[in-house]
């Protein structure tokens, strides 16, 4: 897991507000929230057509947003970081409310790439998630987290605390889940910015 510094508390503040002005438009999942249809829920044939239908609204509300994720991304990974111009859902954002907790997270592995159409025939390699968390309610937050093909029976061998305003990139190949909150009070919202990236000859190319 690393951790990268990447906006600062009235940003977070800034960016969460305009989450909530768009709530309107996020897809109900069943206990939580998405705005825009991430490839790891969509349905392959579907997936490329939802993304370019919410990719105009995303890129209005958050282009400076995804600015700051370009440049913070590529100096990290020293190499130009883009978007999928047709077929790739822009980054965008996990929405839960205090109903959410009744729901037990699953434990899982990130193969959202094998939903993504525009990725077939390219050369890539080194997918990986990355997540900020932009509101969280009250107590611990963050990612339970077992190693790399352990037996999810046994309980997490590590939680990662969320710090709003930070950026925390994994391969995605650890099974993980999130971590379910101890309180979670009416009005409260966990509201965190979602992407995936691969690595191509040309660059970094993100994705949700």
């Amino acid at each position: 897991m690393k951790e990268l510094q990447f906006l600062r508390q009235d940003e977070c503040h800034e960016w969460a507000g305009a989450v909530m002005r768009l709530a309107p438009y996020a897809i109900d999942q069943g206990g939580f929230y998405t705005l825009g249809m991430p490839a790891y829920i969509a349905d392959k044939e579907q997936y490329a057509g939802l993304a370019n239908t919410y990719n105009a609204m995303l890129i209005q509300n958050f282009n400076a947003l995804y600015e700051g994720l370009r440049s913070v991304l590529s100096e990290h990974f020293d190499t130009p970081v883009g978007y999928f111009n047709d077929g790739g859902l822009r980054p965008s954002f996990h929405i839960f409310d205090s109903l959410s907790v009744k729901r037990e997270a699953s434990i899982h592995i990130d193969e959202q790439y094998e939903n993504v159409i525009a990725l077939e025939g390219r050369e890539w390699k080194d997918p990986f998630t990355l997540t900020v968390p932009i509101m969280l309610p009250e107590g611990v937050n963050g990612l339970d987290m077992w190693p790399e093909g352990a037996l999810t029976s046994e309980p997490p061998t590590e939680l990662i605390e969320y710090t709003p305003g930070k950026m925390y990139i994994h391969s995605g190949a650890a099974p993980h889940r999130i971590h379910k909150p101890e309180t979670f009070k009416g009005g409260a919202f966990r509201i965190t910015l979602q992407a995936h990236g691969v690595h191509t000859p040309a660059g970094v190319v993100l994705y949700w």
